[in-house]
């Protein structure tokens, strides 16, 4: 695991807005997003998701659901 998987709520958020962003924005602007995730929050989606598929806000609450993630 290349970041973290505890977080706090504010920075839980934060990472969740990113997610929905990521949704929203074009292949370039996703870039500029995934380097915020890694150096605001130490986030890596590949720690949790390597399908390719895209990973959401909704994928991050499950990851939290199931436990793999922790919000402190």
């Amino acid at each position: 695991m290349k970041g973290k998987n505890v977080f706090t709520k504010a920075e839980s958020e934060q990472i969740k807005d990113h997610l929905t962003a990521l949704v929203e924005l074009g292949r370039y602007a996703q870039t500029d997003i995934r380097v915020q995730l890694r150096l605001e929050n130490n986030f890596y989606i590949s720690d949790f998701d390597t399908s390719r598929k895209g990973f959401s806000a909704a994928d991050f609450d499950r990851l939290v659901a199931e436990g793999l993630i922790n919000i402190q």
